[in-house]
């Protein structure tokens, strides 16, 4: 079956209250779990495939067309949860096999009852190969990894699918499978010794941690309750404050959000868009508003940690303090955790005390390192590779794909393959960074829109020959191999969106 796609928020034919509440009413009729009530944003396919279930016999079959996003998006894993006892295959196919469709699917088999210990994951490269269903029924019996130049079949156990994971990374074109295990490339830890997340406003109170600095006016807003003092700007309140002479050397750089887009190598002015409190220690919750003893000499402080308390008890306050204290750092590369559009990675190549957000992962402590290259060209390069179509593949396949915004996890940078330094000659570094450094000049804007004609291109170029004379992956010329991952690029960046 071919059930329709719409999405739950879709505001020209929205799934209405009335149909939400007649679809959940007849799958909970036949007893069935709806999965769907999970999902924030089911589609109205998540209902079909919820309720169709109960028609199949035992050992019945059901072939579904369904969209491919369900597999590596965020509510798509409420969906995978559901099949992942039932799923004997899933088949993807050239987009132009079905030209009217506007978006990119694949065909879900599912079986009631003995089902096998492994599943079936199946990428055809030649359309000819579906005019015969037999052909795929071959395919699926030889039940080991193959790969021709008509198809590729990857057999994954099971007891190996994780419901969260990323699926579509088992339907992946073999060139790209070349690539990641190319053995030049290494896992982002290992030249890494700190790859994390920001977390100062993981604890809320992130108006405290990140107050908003009006030049004009003198004064920050969002700095605690405690203060009453009010504006009325177009009809908008907010606390006015004017901070105390004895908290200004604790106001300094910190990075919040990615609206606003920043250099790739950081000026002085950009991580001065985001104002931070720097809290002067860790909590003491020995003392009554958690400020350490050497601290209480400090009027200022002793004020704003007692209102602090006041607001939000002791164990909260010491929690935020510790949190945003533990996350005042200098990051020296800088990864948005989620994104749409922007693309962008960071290089910080300053000294100064950054106090980071839950919205940034990081790179710090460069180890095993090139010897004749500096600590700063090493950052750049790896800073290079992740904004390169090379790196920002690995950002498609790997981030959680929810309504067009990709947003990554700490579990999910770590899979990231970057360059092993050590096997690069500085001059084959320094080609990179020169582009690098161009496209910090020029400064452009990724808009998401890829393809074979972005500002990336001459570093793609530049990553590409270096990768080119490693390995050439097949490939007649770089120009060849760079074409094919731009455009694999574009692909994913394409469905993702759409």
């Amino acid at each position: 079956m071919n059930p329709p796609f719409l999405r739950n928020d879709n505001p020209d034919t929205p799934i209405t209250a009335a149909d939400k509440a007649r679809m959940i009413g007849a799958i909970n009729a036949q007893g069935l779990n709806c999965f769907v009530t999970n999902a924030s944003q089911p589609n109205l396919y998540f209902y079909f495939t919820n309720f169709i279930w109960q028609y199949l016999r035992a050992n019945g079959k059901a072939g579904i067309i369904l969209m491919t996003k369900f597999l590596n998006n965020e509510d798509g894993e409420y969906l995978k949860q559901f099949i992942s006892d039932k799923v004997e295959a899933i088949i993807s196919y050239p987009r132009k096999y079905f030209e009217d469709f506007v978006v990119t699917t694949v065909i879900v088999v599912l079986k009631k009852g003995n089902n096998s210990p492994n599943v079936s994951f199946v990428r055809v490269a030649d359309e000819n190969v579906l005019l015969i269903p037999e052909n795929i029924k071959a395919i699926l019996a030889l039940n080991a990894d193959t790969i021709t130049a008509s198809y590729k079949l990857k057999v994954v156990p099971r007891n190996n699918l994780v419901a969260a994971d990323n699926w579509r990374q088992y339907l992946q074109d073999s060139n790209y499978d070349n690539f990641s295990n190319l053995n030049f490339l290494v896992n982002i830890e290992h030249h890494f010794g700190d790859v994390g997340r920001g977390g100062a406003e993981a604890s809320g109170a992130s108006t405290i941690i990140f107050p908003t600095f009006d030049n004009a006016a003198n004064h920050y807003f969002g700095l605690g309750k405690r203060l009453t003092i009010v504006q009325q700007n177009a009809g908008v309140v907010r606390t006015r404050i004017d901070i105390p002479s004895g908290l200004n050397g604790n106001v300094n750089y910190g990075i919040q959000n990615n609206f606003d887009r920043r250099n790739y190598v950081l000026t002085i002015n950009d991580i001065e868009l985001d104002k931070a409190f720097h809290f002067p220690a860790r909590a003491d919750r020995t003392t009554p508003n958690a400020l350490p003893a050497a601290q209480q000499a400090n009027q200022d402080l002793v004020n704003f940690f007692d209102d602090c308390v006041a607001e939000f008890g002791l164990v909260k306050w010491g929690t935020i303090v510790n949190s945003a204290f533990r996350n005042t750092i200098i990051p020296k590369i800088l990864i948005p955790r989620a994104d749409r559009t922007k693309h962008c990675v960071y290089y910080n190549p300053h000294n100064h005390n950054l106090t980071l957000s839950t919205n940034f992962f990081y790179c710090n402590d460069l180890q095993n390192q090139n010897a004749n290259a500096t600590d700063e060209q090493q950052y750049k390069f790896i800073t290079a590779f992740l904004l390169s179509t090379f790196g920002q593949i690995q950002f498609e396949l790997n981030a959680n794909n929810q309504e067009g915004l990709r947003k990554l996890e700490g579990f999910q940078i770590k899979r990231f393959k970057i360059p092993d330094l050590t096997q690069f000659t500085q001059a084959e570094i320094l080609s990179v960074v020169a582009e690098f450094d161009a496209i910090n000049i020029a400064n452009p804007e990724f808009s998401g829109d890829e393809g074979l004609a972005t500002p990336r291109r001459n570093l793609d170029l530049a990553i590409g020959t270096i990768i080119f004379q490693k390995n050439n992956l097949g490939f007649a010329t770089v120009a060849a191999m760079v074409d094919y991952f731009e455009l694999f690029l574009a692909e994913l960046v394409e469905d993702r969106r759409i």
